[in-house]
């Protein structure tokens, strides 16, 4: 029985020398020549060296500011978010010093909802409330006109947890959308498709060029609204009631721009760096700091971070995302598989538990691609020569390459007369669905 306990004890310190050795040996080794490269392509600066930024005009939107102060009154409010973050205050709170702007209440009846499937039969059928309500609201609308001359989407605030994410309202756009479809509504079914895609491109383009995740998610929200408003001109337009130039450009075939993460996931690298380093900085007793330094270390959890979004930034995610294909989840490097995690166990599970929610970013990302390739379609379908023997689904599936969505599910529903194309992000609807002309 002794002899099997001194083996037991033997066992065991051996068991913690080597522990020791690898723990030792990866925290002076610290973070590998692939996290390493990784932290480095998410450290690069990406913001636009020219043009107007939109996220001026998004923070003041529903504000008391004119146009021409913007940017000196952005300039103030970062400098005080700036300064609240040096006191250590919670500034997540923090609004716009400027009094509000009037604006419709989210149940008014007046402007079309963004999310809603039907805005012309909306503004058809409410065409004096909605002219009333934009009269009544016309700063507001005009403000939301100006984002059509923003070139990017730049959150000017330092990349801390603590800080505003920005001012994001649907109410901007719904009136914005509303007036186009009032335009069409009182015959200048041009002017209306020009001004809808002309509205289509500048989310494209903001969202191409922005460092907020949650911006991104936003502006193809906006887009989407956009792209189904279009479907419902271009339905109850005539054949031959020309398609405007802007239409072609708003719904040109995707680039590597129109799926590019890289921007915003380097500020969200940028605020997990804030997180360890605030979490290693916490007073406590000396015992418990020891402690801590031997479970949790913040650079080896930053370069965790970064290696973990290197498929979802660079070259190869594009590639990927441009063929149209969901994330392999293998390719996603995990941590907590590699004997490394001994270095920072607390910081090598919440690397871990942070993984999935990336996931659904991309799989929204691929649905918005498809989106835009299905508006494309519609054009298509009107422009393309017409077989006399091809029904509407043949020639759906004679479609170019450039219009389809390989990862996708899409078709043609003649039960309901839609364009439509399965979500890979189910969230907040199982499809999305275009109107089809009548004709």
């Amino acid at each position: 029985m002794r002899d099997a306990l001194r083996w037991i004890g033997r066992a065991l310190l051996v068991l913690i020398v080597v522990v020791a050795v690898v723990f030792a040996a990866y925290r002076i080794r610290g973070p590998s020549f692939e996290q390493r490269a990784a932290l480095d392509l998410l450290q690069q600066d990406r913001r636009p060296d020219h043009g107007r930024n939109a996220f001026p005009l998004l923070w003041f939107m529903g504000y008391d500011v004119a146009d021409e102060d913007l940017d000196a009154h952005m300039a103030v409010d970062v400098a005080e978010v700036r300064k609240r973050l040096a006191a250590g205050d919670e500034a997540i709170q923090f609004v716009p010093s400027a009094s509000k702007l009037p604006q419709p209440s989210n149940d008014d009846a007046g402007p079309c909802q963004t999310l809603e499937n039907d805005c012309l039969h909306h503004v058809t059928e409410k065409a004096e409330l909605t002219r009333s309500t934009l009269k009544t609201y016309a700063r507001l609308l005009a403000r939301a006109q100006s984002l059509e001359h923003a070139d990017f989407l730049w959150i000017e605030f330092p990349a801390d947890y603590r800080t505003p994410m920005g001012m994001y309202s649907v109410l901007p756009q719904n009136l914005w959308l509303s007036s186009l479809a009032l335009q069409f509504v009182d015959g200048d079914h041009v002017g209306a498709l020009d001004g809808v895609c002309r509205n289509a491109r500048t989310w494209r383009r903001l969202r191409a060029a922005t460092n907020s995740l949650i911006g991104d998610m936003v502006l193809i929200r906006y887009a989407d609204g956009a792209i189904r408003l279009f479907g419902e001109m271009l339905a109850a337009s005539s054949s031959d009631e020309a398609i405007p130039p802007s239409c072609m450009d708003a719904f040109r075939p995707i680039e590597a721009a129109d799926v590019d993460r890289c921007a915003e996931l380097s500020t969200e690298r940028a605020v997990s760096e804030n997180v360890m380093r605030e979490i290693s900085s916490t007073r406590q007793p000396y015992w418990k700091r020891v402690f801590s330094q031997l479970i949790f270390d913040p650079r080896q959890t930053v370069a965790w971070g970064a290696e973990q979004f290197t498929p979802y930034c660079g070259e190869a995610a594009s590639r990927r995302l441009l063929a149209d294909k969901t994330i392999d989840l293998n390719a996603v490097p995990h941590p907590l598989r590699r004997l490394e995690c001994i270095t920072s166990v607390t910081g090598c599970i919440l690397t871990e538990i942070a993984t999935p929610a990336y996931v659904g970013y991309d799989k929204r990302i691929l649905d918005y691609a498809a989106h835009l390739r299905l508006a494309a379609t519609l054009i298509w379908l009107r422009e393309s020569p017409i077989a006399s023997a091809a029904s509407l689904k043949e020639r759906f599936e004679q479609r170019p390459a450039n219009l389809r969505s390989a990862g996708h599910v899409s078709g043609i529903d003649s039960e309901h007369h839609v364009l439509f194309v399965d979500s890979l992000n189910q969230v907040r609807a199982q499809r999305f669905e275009l109107k089809l002309s009548a004709e």
